[in-house]
C-alpha cells in the first residue's frame, strides 16, 4: 500500500514552477496536488474531507488522475497530464506528424521528420507531444531523435488505419 502525500503550498508553487519553466505552463491546477511513490503525482478534484482539514487524517492508497512523473529532467506528463495541462503550455510542445502516430503508439523510438526538427530546433529534453490539437503524452528528444517514453500497458500492438 503507498500513501499519496498531499502537496503544501510550497511544494505546489515548486511544482507549477518545474511545469512552467519546462512547458511555459501558465494558470493554476483545478484540484490538489499528490506525490505517490517513484515520483508519481497525482491530480485529485475537490473535497469535503479536504476543505475541512482532515486529508492529515487519511491514509490513501489511491485518489485522482495520475497526470505524470517527476523526474531530473523535469516533470514527464503522461498523456491524460499532456491532455489537462497541455493547452495552456507554450512551450517545448512538438506537433508531430501523422506518419509518426503508428511508431508513436506502438512505444516505437524514431527520427524526427525535417518539419519536426525545425520546431525543436537544437533543444533537447522533455517535449509535449501533439497531433491535429490533440495532446498524446511527453516525449525525450535528443539528437534528432524521438526516444518513446510510453509504458508498455498503454501501448497497441496492431494498428489499423
Amino acid at each position: 500500500m503507498q500513501d499519496l502525500k498531499f502537496l503544501n503550498s510550497k511544494e505546489r508553487r515548486d511544482f507549477l514552477s518545474r511545469l512552467e519553466s519546462l512547458y511555459g505552463f501558465r494558470g493554476d491546477l483545478p484540484g490538489h496536488l499528490l506525490l505517490g511513490g517513484k515520483e508519481k503525482v497525482y491530480l485529485l478534484g475537490d473535497s469535503d474531507l479536504i476543505r475541512e482539514g482532515k486529508d492529515r487524517e487519511l491514509r490513501i492508497d489511491r485518489a485522482g488522475i495520475k497526470i505524470g512523473t517527476e523526474s531530473l529532467g523535469g516533470v514527464r506528463l503522461n498523456i491524460e497530464g499532456s491532455q489537462i495541462l497541455g493547452p495552456r503550455c507554450s512551450k517545448h510542445v512538438l506537433e508531430i506528424d501523422a506518419s509518426h502516430l503508428g511508431p508513436l503508439v506502438k512505444g516505437e523510438d524514431f527520427l524526427l521528420s525535417d518539419d519536426e526538427l525545425s520546431q525543436v530546433k537544437d533543444e533537447k529534453g522533455l517535449f509535449l507531444l501533439r497531433l491535429r490539437g490533440d495532446f498524446l503524452g511527453s516525449a525525450v528528444v535528443k539528437d534528432g531523435k524521438l526516444l518513446n517514453h510510453l509504458s508498455k500497458n498503454r501501448r497497441v500492438k496492431n494498428l489499423n488505419n
